[in-house]
């Protein structure tokens, strides 16, 4: 009996994870998408793909989100390169940008190289890269701790 029962439940989990995972385009972790994604095209750049949006932080614990360790992958999980910010427009860095770890915290979050976010703050994310021919867009936006969807319409 005890053991009809576990396995009943091991099945019900099952379905239940089943139906609502990383794989159905549902969020997974702290982040959630507020507003958006949206995928823009540029005309004069028609193998550019732009996805922006707002973010916001879920969970019940402040954020501290890099841009550049979050990683844009494909439905096969591979990497996807990207640029990721959480910049709305371009910005000039006072600092050297290829060592983001000399860069003061305050300049890192004015650039949106990264982004604190406290329980319920919303922040802007934009991910952007350069479709190549026969290259499998990118579906998720993984970050420590998690993983956003992106959806982005097949080219």
């Amino acid at each position: 009996m005890r053991r009809a029962l576990g396995l009943g439940l091991l099945a019900a989990s099952a379905v239940a994870a089943a139906g609502c995972g990383a794989g159905d385009g549902a969020r997974d972790g702290a982040l959630l998408w507020s507003d958006g994604p949206r995928t823009t095209r540029l005309e004069l750049k028609p193998q550019d793909r732009i996805v922006g949006g707002r973010i916001r932080n879920d969970s019940l614990r402040p954020m501290d989100v890099l841009a550049s360790s979050m990683r844009a992958v494909d439905a096969r999980g591979h990497r996807v390169k990207a640029s990721i910010t959480f910049a709305v427009a371009p910005g000039h860095p006072l600092w050297p940008t290829g060592r983001v770890n000399l860069m003061p915290v305050n300049e890192q979050l004015r650039t949106g190289m990264r982004a604190r976010l406290k329980p319920g703050e919303e922040s802007s994310l934009v991910v952007a890269w350069h479709h190549r021919e026969g290259q499998q867009p990118p579906v998720r936006l993984l970050y420590d701790g998690g993983s956003l969807p992106l959806r982005v319409p097949s080219t």
